[in-house]
């Protein structure tokens, strides 16, 4: 068994800090710097795989230097790659992250690699899954979903922008948690709670929504409707946060 296995298409992130943006034909100093794998669910996996949970990745990556790292930093952090295959001739997405300390914003500018994301599935691989950690529910993702379900698994999804494909595909949610971004298209004038619970009676037991600065909001298990403030920390940069 394995705790939890994702599907994404990673990438290689880029990030830098700064003072503020940059304007046109400016000059200014980098503040702070780092290269770091890339991905929803493949960031996921790693916060948890350093959390002592047992996690696999499905993906298909470029067989370029960016894909190099990538696998080894899945690696270095325990994460079976078995099910990560290297496209030949083909590269790796890059997202180049500005993060600047006067709006403690971010902005990404990123570039398609080449490698697709993965089309076929080992099928008993993603049976012996106890979660399936998805940003999407089309197309592979449903039919990983579907797998790992009727198998006994458990399905949580990830929700950045909004999708209304992901609002009908919730009976096959089991934890559903999305953004501030994909709350603003849902609300239309309601609260957080009343929100939840209209999502949690189609399908999902867990109903989480992150606003950043704000924390977050959602109902447990248990029905009760809880509200967390986020960390008290000097904000750098959001970036997988």
């Amino acid at each position: 068994m394995i705790d939890v296995v994702g599907i994404d298409a990673p990438c290689m992130d880029f990030l830098v800090n700064l003072e503020e943006l940059p304007y046109t034909n400016c000059s200014m100093p980098i503040l702070q710097s780092s290269w770091q794998g890339g991905g929803k669910a493949a960031t996921a996996l790693v916060a948890l795989a350093r959390l002592g949970g047992s996690c696999g990745i499905v993906a298909d990556i470029g067989s370029d230097l960016y894909g190099d790292v990538i696998e080894w930093d899945f690696k270095r952090h325990g994460i079976d790659t078995s099910q990560l295959r290297r496209m030949e001739g083909a590269g790796t997405s890059l997202s180049l992250v500005l993060s600047d300390r006067k709006t403690h914003g971010r902005s990404v500018i990123w570039q398609g690699g080449g490698a697709p994301l993965v089309n076929d599935l080992d099928v008993q691989y993603l049976q012996q899954a106890k979660y399936l950690h998805v940003p999407g529910v089309s197309g592979v993702f449903a039919e990983a979903m579907k797998i790992v379900r009727e198998a006994g698994g458990k399905v949580v999804i990830d929700a950045d922008r909004y999708d209304p494909a992901i609002l009908d595909g919730l009976a096959m949610i089991d934890v559903f948690i999305a953004s501030e971004f994909f709350f603003d298209r849902v609300a239309q004038g309601r609260d957080v709670e009343t929100c939840c619970r209209e999502i949690q009676k189609k399908g999902p037991q867990i109903v989480i929504f992150t606003f950043g600065a704000k924390g977050c909001a959602g109902i447990g298990m248990d029905g009760v409707f809880f509200s967390e403030p986020a960390f008290d920390v000097p904000v750098v940069d959001t970036t997988g946060a």
